[in-house]
């Protein structure tokens, strides 16, 4: 008795407590116990996991090299790293992504703007001051997405010239740091968002027109994309790509001239001649776009 008597003194009673105290306070000291217990969470889990997540689904490839990885591998444990959509696709994910926008490591900022920009449950103005931030970002990408993402939200023009510069001169507009994307992905992913924005702003017409001649034929069939969204006034910046030496800017062309319907008749005689193509791609898209026009004319027609 005596020695419970010592062993519940005030003493040891304090030393206990203040045992548990230190333990649960390093405990405190990883975000996952704290997060579970005071938050933030997000979709009923702790902050932290779901930016670990994310963190590894853009370093999928270092993660898979690591140490922890292969242990887990050689244990038989799957990785049970999420889809894109999945992981992103949630407007409680916003708060997280718009942290990450802001992050030191490049490749996180770039992924976390291209989800802001990609789905709609993100796109909410809570959103636009990152937004402008990264129009002056080191990484083209985040530039590009980040111009695309204002432009949903607010259709400030404001985004036009940073996309202008990068489709006019995507190497003039780069900063020291590296990117794993090409001048010419970089260009065409801009060209890709001012097509988009000019069906809203005629005047952008122009750049489109311009890029349907560029020397990078990458570049033309993503122009012929573009077109498509100024309707039926591309119709002669079309006609011309039907005519273009490389087969795939010719099937975007003509893939461009089918969203054109019955306003494309005038296309109808280089469609036909699209009909002996060498490329099969190219045929059949000659073929879907003569049907849009004139379905009972060219019902005969059969994509191969």
């Amino acid at each position: 008795m005596a020695i419970v008597r010592r062993f519940l003194s005030r003493r040891w009673l304090l030393a206990i407590l203040g045992l548990a105290a230190l333990l649960v306070g390093l405990a405190m000291l990883h975000p996952y116990p704290r997060q579970s217990l005071f938050g933030p969470t997000i979709r009923g889990e702790p902050w932290c996991v779901w930016e670990d997540a994310f963190r590894r689904h853009v370093h999928s490839v270092e993660y898979d090299k690591t140490l922890q990885a292969r242990i887990l591998r050689w244990m038989g444990v799957a990785n049970d790293a999420l889809e894109w959509k999945d992981l992103c696709d949630h407007a409680d994910m916003l708060p997280l992504l718009i942290q990450l926008a802001d992050d030191d490591d490049h490749e996180v900022r770039m992924h976390a703007v291209a989800a802001i920009s990609q789905f709609e449950t993100l796109q909410h103005e809570s959103a636009l001051p990152v937004l402008y931030r990264r129009l002056e970002d080191d990484q083209l990408s985040c530039r590009i997405n980040a111009a695309g993402a204002i432009w949903d939200l607010k259709k400030d023009e404001q985004v036009i010239p940073v996309l202008v510069q990068i489709l006019k001169e995507p190497r003039s507009a780069r900063s020291a740091s590296v990117s794993k994307h090409t001048p010419t992905q970089e260009r065409c992913n801009a060209l890709y968002i001012l097509g988009w924005i000019s069906g809203q702003v005629p005047e952008l017409f122009a750049e489109i027109v311009g890029c349907s001649k560029d020397a990078d034929e990458i570049v033309r069939s993503f122009a012929m994309i573009a077109a498509a969204h100024s309707g039926k006034k591309a119709l002669p910046v079309l006609i011309d790509g039907l005519g273009d030496r490389d087969p795939y800017v010719r099937q975007k062309a003509a893939e461009s001239i089918q969203k054109l319907g019955a306003d494309a008749n005038k296309a109808v005689p280089s469609l036909q001649w699209l009909l002996k193509d060498s490329d099969r791609n190219v045929r059949g898209a000659a073929i879907e776009a003569l049907r849009a026009i004139d379905r009972s004319r060219f019902q005969h027609l059969q994509a191969e």
